[in-house]
């Protein structure tokens, strides 16, 4: 519940505020002389906002849009090198994503696995610790030319269109079905 009880210019309020598709929204209640009765009214305002900031929430994991970037790479995955004292140099896929507060670091050598399965574990490694979709996933999957050197510029491209048309339309679906 995110109501807290606020004076303006010396008149008692109880304000409602909930955040969502990085607005925030805020309402004020006037208590007045029944505080049980504006409070029962923020409650019911609360309640309101909670609903649609949840069915905000659920387009954009139906969606997948907060999984990509706009170019179409995956949030969260990055390619590079990594140099440590004593050893050799490796290149890797780092991973760090955020889950619930909590932030979760691992990575997946390139030069161990091979590029095909060092990508095909860092999806699945993103998939079990985002608990997501297997249409996400497969998304995920499309994305692999942004990670690839050898990928041609054109496929890149394509795939990038491709990918936020397919979002686009999932979201559309997902309206429609409302």
């Amino acid at each position: 519940m995110s109501i807290c009880k606020t004076d303006i210019k010396g008149k008692p309020y109880f304000k409602v505020s909930r955040a969502w598709n990085k607005q925030e929204i805020q309402r004020f209640i006037p208590i007045g002389k029944n505080e049980a009765k504006a409070l029962k009214e923020a409650t019911k305002e609360d309640n309101s906002l909670a609903s649609r900031q949840y069915a905000y929430n659920e387009l954009i994991k139906l969606t997948g849009e907060k999984y990509f970037h706009a170019d179409g790479s995956i949030v969260g995955l990055n390619r590079r090198f990594e140099e440590k004292k004593g050893r050799n140099p490796v290149e890797i896929f780092y991973i760090r994503l955020h889950n619930g507060g909590d932030v979760k670091y691992t990575s997946v050598s390139i030069d161990h696995h091979g590029f095909d399965l060092a990508f095909k574990t860092a999806v699945e490694k993103i998939a079990d610790i985002l608990d997501l979709s297997l249409k996400i996933k497969k998304m995920m999957f499309d994305a692999k030319c942004h990670y690839d050197p050898d990928a041609p510029d054109v496929l890149i491209e394509e795939t990038s269109e491709s990918l936020f048309e397919t979002l686009l339309k999932e979201a559309n679906k997902f309206k429609k079905q409302k």
